[in-house]
This record gives structure tokens, C-alpha cells and sequence, in this order.
């Protein structure tokens, strides 16, 4: 039962895990990932995916801040979104932290990513 946390640059990576290679961890932290690198190429990559495969076991936790601005909030409920209808076995809790900027929200989410993500023992 293997986990992954990821923050900005660190989030896109823990998004690309989840895709590329989605046995290697069990739970995905995805906070304030920069989904639009690259011309939003977290996002071709999940419609390819989805393509092939409908089904991906994991527990995510996606968060943003929400002085983050429309490039991130936006992508961030939007790839959140898209994961829910292209995936089934998904368990998907997303978060926008209010009043928090990019620097600013990485405490609030590192505590609610571990709460999420292991805080209650599931039956």
C-alpha cells in the first residue's frame, strides 16, 4: 500500500504516476498540480488512458488554493472531473482551500492529504 505527494511541479508528477504507471502506488496526493505544463498534457494523456483502460484503483486527494487564479483552480476541478467520468474504482476528494495562495496552502494541504488519504482504516 504505497502512497505518493506531490505539490505544483511535484503534483503534475503524482498525476503522471497515476497514468503512466497506475499499480506502482495505491494513494495520490495531487496538490496544486501544474496541469496546465505543457500545454495541458496531463490531460491527453488521461483521454489516452481512459481509451484503453476505464478502471484505475487508486484514492486521490486533489487540492488547490484558492487565490491559486483560473489557470490552476480551473484545470485542477476540471481534470478532477474528467477522471470521475472516464474512470470507475476511482475515490476522488478534492479541496480548494480558501484565502490561500500557492506557497501559502502547502501546510493545510499536506494535513488534509494525510487525512484523506490514511487518516480512517477502511473496512
Amino acid at each position: 500500500d504505497r502512497g505518493i505527494d506531490g505539490h505544483s511541479l511535484g503534483g503534475l508528477f503524482a498525476t503522471y504516476s497515476l497514468l503512466a504507471s497506475p499499480d506502482l502506488f495505491q494513494r495520490y496526493g495531487i496538490n496544486s498540480p501544474s496541469l496546465w505544463w505543457n500545454n495541458k498534457e496531463m490531460f491527453k494523456l488521461e483521454k489516452s488512458v481512459s481509451e484503453k483502460n476505464n478502471s484505475l484503483h487508486a484514492k486521490i486527494f486533489m487540492s488547490v488554493g484558492g487565490n491559486e487564479g483560473k489557470m490552476m483552480n480551473g484545470a485542477m476541478t476540471s481534470f478532477a472531473d474528467s477522471l470521475r467520468s472516464d474512470f470507475k474504482n476511482l475515490k476522488i476528494t478534492t479541496h480548494i482551500f480558501e484565502d490561500e495562495n500557492h506557497m501559502s496552502v502547502m501546510p493545510a494541504n499536506i494535513s488534509r492529504t494525510l487525512k484523506v488519504l490514511y487518516g480512517k482504516k477502511e473496512n
